[in-house]
């Protein structure tokens, strides 16, 4: 596996003289590295802790000469001012007694720090890669000269059981790569001389003129900066395809067409989901149990300590998809009040929230013979809108009027009562992630509306919910074009 050239990789050494060698030889490979020795007064400030760390070379004598505790205390207030909790990263750690320090690591990692684990850990020797002068100082070695392949391969060694990491890593370097492309390409276009400074914000008044036109005299310097840099990420997100496409695959991570497992441990029991060929096949222990095309339909009749199993593994799993539906369809951060994929939240309730329910769910209406509603809880239903001006509208200020598409955001169980046959509904968004629950989200064609820029939407950052990623809502768009053109037929019965 390839070192990170984007995620950060940290050294923690509480000795310069030992971990001299493992910077020189990072500076010399141009691979980025911050080093700290636990001094606390040089760590981040706490809860500013890094977010990309991928890489730890973590000198297990960080508190030395001190008793056990002592030490765990010390490396778990150390890692903990930097590493933000969940990071997937890998520790490289050098030990020169991996019999005592193995035991001390795995309490800190599997028992006490469990937050701040890392995916898969390999013990090193200072020794074996660096020549030994004395007292507290290495320094590099001439017969040696390979340092960072031979870093490499132990890395890459110790990642059987965690190898697909390294198509992460691998696609973050592309990233990196990409957006050094892009600024190195625009910054030389222009001469290196007593006006490169003037003339590179020339430059940026052209990309930004690129996708304001006209009415870049109506947008301040903060807008003209934001339309430049989305310029530039036109240019950046094709530099992004070309590298990715370079990307050498590895054989190593195996990802068979024919399905691949997910595995849980459930009550002291290994339990294995697979999905192949559309079709969920659970194993416990390695027997298989129950098979259906929806995880929810799984079932395990032979004991209670199965059934159990099988409930767990549907309740954990079930969360996957929608999650992952998530980073792939929404964000959380609104770009700016009344960005194009904004949805906000419109606060309808009492008799008149269930006759518009009704407009998408015409059983919530459904009586029993009592006369009560047979469903009698609507609380969970609710009305958003989203704001769906064409981006490049927005952005040359040529919209004279806000465009916003209502529909519902409810809970997945709830889509029992969505009239599915409605072709006036958008019902392509499946399900996903929000606030700890898995939602369902709606749109109707037929509310589409307008409302003057000048006057009060009833909107404000406080509504906000989420933002509709761009590929989803350019297919929004189309399809209310396309529900508002269509021609239909006339015929005679």
């Amino acid at each position: 596996m390839k070192l990170p050239q984007n995620g950060k990789i940290i050294v923690l050494d509480n000795e310069p003289n030992e971990a001299a060698p493992l910077l020189q030889v990072l500076a010399k490979n141009k691979i980025p590295h911050v080093y700290y020795t636990g001094d606390e007064d040089l760590l981040p400030r706490i809860g500013d802790v890094y977010e990309d760390v991928r890489v730890v070379f973590l000198d297990i004598n960080l508190a030395d000469g001190a008793v056990y505790e002592a030490t765990i205390a010390q490396l778990s207030n150390t890692l903990k001012r930097i590493i933000k909790p969940g990071s997937p990263y890998i520790a490289a750690i050098w030990s020169n007694n991996q019999e005592m320090h193995t035991p001390l690591i795995r309490d800190l990692f599997e028992n006490r720090e469990t937050q701040i684990a890392p995916i898969s850990m390999v013990f090193l020797t200072k020794s074996d890669f660096f020549q030994y002068v004395g007292g507290n100082a290495y320094i590099l070695d001439p017969e040696h000269p390979n340092v960072i392949a031979d870093l490499e391969t132990r890395i890459d060694n110790c990642l059987n059981e965690a190898d697909a990491i390294k198509l992460l890593i691998e696609w973050e370097n592309s990233i990196h790569q990409a957006s050094t492309d892009t600024v190195f390409g625009i910054s030389n276009i222009i001469d290196k001389d007593s006006f490169w400074n003037e003339n590179l914000k020339h430059l940026y008044y052209k990309l930004a003129h690129a996708q304001l036109g006209k009415t870049i005299i109506n947008h301040d310097n903060t807008g003209i900066q934001h339309a430049a840099l989305n310029t530039l990420t036109r240019s950046f997100s094709d530099q992004v395809e070309m590298w990715i496409s370079k990307i050498t695959i590895t054989p190593e991570i195996d990802i068979s067409n024919e399905g691949k497992n997910f595995f849980r441990s459930i009550n002291g029991s290994e339990v294995k989901l697979l999905w192949k060929n559309f079709t969920y096949y659970m194993y416990i222990n390695g027997i298989q149990k129950s098979q259906n095309k929806l995880v929810e339909g799984l079932r395990a009749n032979n004991n209670n300590n199965e059934r159990q199993i099988a409930s767990d593994l549907k309740s954990h799993y079930g969360f996957i998809s929608p999650k992952l539906n998530s980073e792939l369809l929404f964000s959380k951060s609104p770009k700016l009040d009344f960005y194009p994929g904004n949805v906000y939240h419109k606060s309808v309730t009492g008799r008149k929230k269930r006759k518009l329910l009704k407009t998408y769910f015409p059983k919530i209406m459904k009586k029993n013979t009592d006369g009560t509603f047979e469903k009698s809880d609507i609380s969970g239903f609710r009305f958003v809108e989203v704001e769906c001006t064409p981006v490049c509208d927005y952005s040359q200020s040529k919209s004279l009027r806000f465009r916003f598409l209502p529909g519902v955001l409810f809970k997945n169980e709830d889509q029992k009562h969505l009239d599915s046959k409605l072709k006036s509904i958008y019902q392509e968004i499946p399900p996903f992630e929000f606030n700890g629950a898995i939602y369902r989200l709606v749109f109707d064609y037929r509310l589409f509306k307008t409302v003057n820029i000048e006057d009060d939407t009833g909107f404000s950052i406080d509504n906000f919910l989420f933002r509709l990623k761009g590929e989803l809502l350019v297919d929004i768009q189309s399809r209310i074009s396309s529900h508002v053109s269509r021609p239909g037929i006339i015929t005679i019965s």
